[in-house]
């Protein structure tokens, strides 16, 4: 009977043990500073969000690892195609910024704007586009899913 419980203390404290070393080598360091102040930002931003109106609509139905042209359509609160001065894109993974990147987009047309993004994991992903028009800008997220690619 001592046996089991010794057994059982040690694959106990073995289990905690690795849990602590998996957490130590994955943690990136990424902590909120100031999550009070943070909180009233997004607050202000949403209300910002709800007044602009402006959307974003990702026209592409997949998107698969490698390099990948996506195709974004932005609308003001009317619906209208918004002629933004200035858009960008920063995509993002939320278990690690090893991966987050910068893109420039290339306006197609009016309120349609192409983006060359590299996703080089499947998984999901976070976009944030960064949205310019005269003094005014926003940034608008979304998730996506890049699917594996065929080989």
């Amino acid at each position: 009977m001592k046996a089991i419980i010794v057994f059982s203390v040690l694959a106990a404290l073995t289990a905690v043990a690795a849990t602590i070393v998996v957490g130590l080598n994955t943690f990136d360091g990424t902590v909120t500073d100031q999550p009070y102040e943070k909180g009233l930002e997004w607050d202000r931003l949403a209300k910002r969000k709800a007044d602009l109106g402006w959307l974003c609509n990702i026209r592409n139905s997949t998107i698969k690892t490698g390099t990948n042209d996506l195709i974004l359509d932005l609308s003001d609160k009317d619906g209208l195609p918004l002629d933004a001065s200035d858009v960008s894109v920063r995509i993002s993974r939320s278990s690690t910024d090893r991966y987050d990147r910068t893109y420039d987009t290339d306006k197609v047309r009016n309120g349609t704007f192409k983006v060359k993004a590299d996703f080089p994991l499947f998984g999901y992903w976070e976009l944030i586009i960064v949205v310019s028009k005269n003094s005014e800008f926003l940034e608008i997220e979304k998730n996506i899913y890049v699917e594996k690619e065929d080989v």
